[in-house]
């Protein structure tokens, strides 16, 4: 036990008992290195604590504040003799003022005799009573406390008896009663001296049983927490309570408290010396008792040492872990292992800081000393640290390590651990796979595709970016296949399928086979994308699945097919409509010729209008063909809303069938629009047939008409809407309705929602089409199971009102006598143009194809007034005769006619301006009317 007392008790006495002493006291090592000084020391050379003293000073043979000469044969006799006493020394203060010292030193020696440290008290010369007198009750004191801390490890009876003898002969008592006192107020290891006062007293319980709160004067000090002294104890004195029967007889008496942490620890009685106590002998006596309470907190330390030792010390040896103990920044002990890891010996290591046994830098780039410095210090503000770190060998190779730093108090001193495992293989394993995943994850996630690695159990173990990029659910939103099909598959019937399909192709895969399918699937942002996964089983079980987003394929691919199919029926309507239009030319204008000859009121003439009335409605018939093939020609006309609806409704009846209601609300004083009416008519039927084919059995279809104004408010809430009057056209179904997505989507082109070949998805464009192309806006309201309702606004026509005169019998103008070229490459038309405009009174020279019709024109270009032509004709277009003939006669006047145009003469449905065009087929009447109007212009 004796054995450790060079490592523990000079820590220790600076901090437990040297700041309670009046006098300079100052620890040394044998070569003079300062160890600690006292508050008294450090006060005396006028420094502000002891700490700067000594990091100022630290040996007192350099010259600082003594003279070196005299401070070696001062250590020089210390260490001959084992103590001097009154020895004096020369010395200087931090102010450099000099001053003389008389000083005390013992040498403190370990069990073989070797000098460990010298214990020095120091005095000022002037302080002294003279400088050759001491004051013998000083160094009694100062004696009694260098022995008590030589006792350690000592019973406690024998140091409390110690320290009882010594306060007897410091106060000079006959009787002295010490003993410790417990949070309950009880006293145990008590003292009674001398030993043969028992012998005098005959009180029944004496020492056993006492108690500071109800024992009687000699307690009154430990209750108040203050000495007291009485040096008339037998004068008459309630307070005093009187003396116990049998008690000794006492004369005068005195009571010291040592007092920790507001609670008495220790209490001492004194009684009987000859002369009257004084404060002296309280301060002497309480210091002493004092360094009892110290000595004994001294002692419980070095036991928990002892013991911690005992317990940790085989721990501490035998982990398998380094284990460092720093005291600041530098080490000052370590176990076995931290030698192995370093390749070095202990000695090697205690002194020296971590940074020392590290590159200059760690693999973050910071300073290995400064960050070094930054953990310790985080760890000694409380804060565990825990970090790897890059150290080095003694022979120089570096070495990965985890360390965790926490702290330690042992006393009153805070220690850092530091606990240091050797991580270099398993940072080589992981730098390994670091390196094969990142070259792997490097790949994956660079694929154009997505890409999903998933277990036997149905666990993603892998997703890569593209694959989180095309469907928009991150890797913890889709841990497992059956969070992927809930969410990318929300429809329970259309999942159940899918589940369905991968489960038989999980069934049927081997090994490097690869099973492909095409779902549609919805992504994080409610969009459905067209996806081809396709499935590959690979080892140990595990399944790769890849996925294209082909929905932009699909869709090009179906509007590419859905062009065509349009385009075919396109081309097939065109000529269909055009050699149907040459039939009802020939139809119509032999009726209308044959009505000519005939007085109304001839049986033949009725027949002859019978025939005329079929071939307008065939007529009609060709109008919607072209209509459907977007080929007609745009011919606006100022009209009522109300009366062009009120005209469609017995066929929009038929369309719709008995088992939907059809409800009219035309609008009162509706104003005028200028709208081609064949378009209307598209319009009207597109919207109709929607809202038939929203209702799954009876429902209703409104159609509603009314004059409306918008203002600025309304259009600055409505995109592409312009304020003004307009007329609007309502069409609503109370059948499924759609929801908002559908809706945003519409009008787009080739969208539908009918089934795959019940829809084109070009009505509703066509409908935006034509109503944009006449300065017009469309709006759509829609929710599901609540139907739909279309609202079309078209500007109100401000011109002048169009006359239409209906004449109880069609007059056909009459020619001037004007010669016409007609040009038509199919006989039985020509030939009747032919007919009707001779029968109209004008000169005609025929040609049946355009070389002969340049030919015969330049031979009678002088006499021919109009060229009549139709439009497409196997040599060459209309439009490029005209030119030719123009460039022979400026000014010559030309009509077009055709049942079919090919942008020749029409672009996007409108006639080009300054054109003249007659569509067939047409009546007499018509061609009568447009011959005349143009040659008129």
């Amino acid at each position: 036990m004796k054995k450790d007392r060079k490592n523990i008790l000079p820590k220790h006495i600076y901090e437990l008992v040297l700041d309670n002493i009046r006098f300079g006291l100052s620890l040394t090592t044998p070569d003079g290195r300062l160890i600690a000084v006292n508050k008294s020391f450090a006060k005396i050379f006028k420094f502000e604590s002891p700490q700067e003293m000594v990091e100022s000073i630290k040996s007192i043979d350099n010259g600082k504040c003594f003279d070196p000469e005299e401070i070696k044969t001062w250590l020089e006799l210390l260490e001959e003799k084992g103590e001097l006493d009154n020895f004096k020394l020369k010395a200087k203060k931090k102010d450099k003022t000099p001053l003389w010292l008389s000083v005390n030193s013992r040498a403190i020696r370990d069990e073989e005799g070797k000098t460990v440290y010298f214990v020095s008290t120091f005095e000022e010369i002037k302080d002294l009573i003279s400088a050759g007198k001491k004051d013998s009750i000083n160094d009694l004191t100062y004696q009694t406390l260098l022995e008590l801390y030589q006792m350690l490890g000592e019973p406690i009876e024998k140091i409390i008896s110690f320290v009882a003898e010594k306060c007897m002969e410091i106060t000079e008592s006959k009787i002295a009663y010490l003993g410790f006192v417990h949070e309950d107020g009880s006293l145990e290891h008590i003292t009674l001296l001398p030993e043969n006062i028992y012998s005098n007293c005959n009180i029944k319980e004496r020492t056993c049983g006492l108690n500071i709160k109800t024992g009687g004067l000699w307690a009154e000090a430990a209750r108040k927490k203050q000495s007291f002294i009485i040096n008339d104890y037998e004068s008459a004195d309630l307070s005093k309570g009187g003396l116990p029967e049998g008690h000794i007889q006492i004369k005068r008496f005195m009571s010291i408290p040592v007092v920790y942490r507001d609670r008495v620890v220790v209490l001492g009685c004194f009684a009987n010396k000859e002369e009257p106590y004084d404060e002296k002998d309280e301060a002497h006596a309480g210091l002493l008792m004092q360094g009892l309470w110290n000595f004994i907190e001294l002692e419980n330390i070095q036991k928990n040492l002892r013991e911690s030792e005992l317990r940790y010390r085989s721990l501490f040896e035998n982990a398998n872990d380094g284990i460092f103990l720093l005291k600041e920044t530098k080490f000052i002990d370590c176990n076995s292992k931290v030698l192995e890891l370093f390749k070095c010996k202990k000695e090697d290591i205690i002194g020296k800081a971590p940074y020392e046994f590290s590159p200059p830098t760690q693999p973050d780039g910071k300073n290995s000393k400064e960050k070094a410095t930054e953990k310790i210090e985080g760890a000694l503000k409380g804060n565990p640290q825990f970090f790897e770190w890059v150290h080095t060998t003694s022979d120089g190779e570096d070495f990965y390590t985890e360390v965790s730093l926490n702290t330690l108090k042992i006393g009153k001193e805070i220690f850092i651990q530091a606990i240091v495992r050797d991580i270099t293989e398993r940072k080589k394993a992981e730098a390994k796979l670091i390196y094969e995943r990142e070259r792997y994850s490097f790949l994956v996630d660079r694929m154009p595709y997505g890409m999903v690695l998933i277990d036997k159990t149905g666990k993603f173990l892998y997703v890569n970016k593209e694959w989180v990029t095309l469907f928009g659910y991150a890797p913890e939103e889709i841990p497992d296949g059956r969070s992927w099909f809930k969410k990318a598959y929300p429809d329970d019937d259309y999942r159940k399928i899918v589940i369905e399909t991968w489960k038989k192709d999980a069934k049927d895969l081997r090994i490097g086979e690869k099973a492909p399918r095409i779902f549609n699937a919805t992504c994080k942002d409610g969009s459905i994308k067209v996806i081809s996964f396709i499935t590959v089983l690979v080892e140990n079980n595990l399944i790769i699945t890849t996925a294209f987003d082909i929905t932009d394929y699909k869709r090009t691919e179906e509007q590419f097919l859905q062009a065509q199919k349009m385009e075919a029926i396109g081309r097939l309507a065109g000529g269909v409509a055009h050699d149907f239009n040459n039939m009802l030319t020939v139809i119509l204008g032999h009726a209308n010729l044959g009505m000519l000859e005939l007085d109304p009121g001839y049986p033949l003439y009725q027949r002859f209008s019978e025939i005329k009335k079929a071939g307008e409605r065939s007529s009609e018939l060709t109008k919607n063909l072209l209509a459907f093939a977007r080929k007609q020609s745009i011919d606006p006309k100022v009209m009522n809303l109300n009366a062009s609806i009120e005209d469609m409704l017995k066929m929009l009846l038929r369309l719709i069938g008995e088992n939907i209601e059809l409800k009219w609300m035309p609008g009162k004083d509706l104003w005028k629009i200028k709208f081609d009416p064949v378009q209307l008519t598209q319009v009207v039927m597109n919207l109709v047939v929607n809202a038939k084919d929203a209702i799954p059995d009876v429902g209703r279809i409104t159609i509603e008409t009314r004059n409306i104004v918008l203002d600025e408010v309304y259009c600055k809430n409505h995109l592409g809407f312009y304020p003004g009057e307009y007329v609007m056209l309502a069409i609503s179904d109370n059948g499924i309705g759609m929801t908002k997505d559908i809706l945003e989507h519409i009008f787009e082109p080739f969208y539908t929602t009918k089934e795959k070949e019940k829809g084109s998805g070009l009505g509703l464009s066509t409908v935006y089409g034509i109503v944009k192309q006449n300065n017009g806006f469309i709006n759509a309201y829609s929710e599901p199971e609540k139907g739909t309702t279309f609202k079309i606004y078209l500007p109100r026509y401000a011109g002048e009102e169009e006359a239409h005169v209906i004449a109880e019998k069609e007059v056909y103008p009459e020619s001037k006598g004007e010669t016409i070229l007609i040009v038509e490459d199919e006989g039985d038309v020509l030939e009747l143009c032919v007919s009707m405009l001779e029968e109209l009174g004008y000169k005609v020279i025929s040609a049946s194809t355009p070389f002969e019709a340049i030919n015969k024109f330049k031979v009678h270009k002088d006499e021919i007034d109009l060229l009549l032509t139709d439009v497409i004709m196997p040599e060459m277009n209309g439009k490029e005769l005209s030119k030719i003939l123009s460039g022979i006669k400026p000014g010559l006047k030309c009509i077009f006619m055709s049942g079919y145009t090919n942008n020749a003469i029409i672009h996007n449905g409108i006639i080009e301006s300054g054109i003249s065009y007659l569509q067939k087929p047409f009546t007499l009447h018509e061609l009568s009317s447009k011959v005349r109007e143009t040659i008129e212009k």
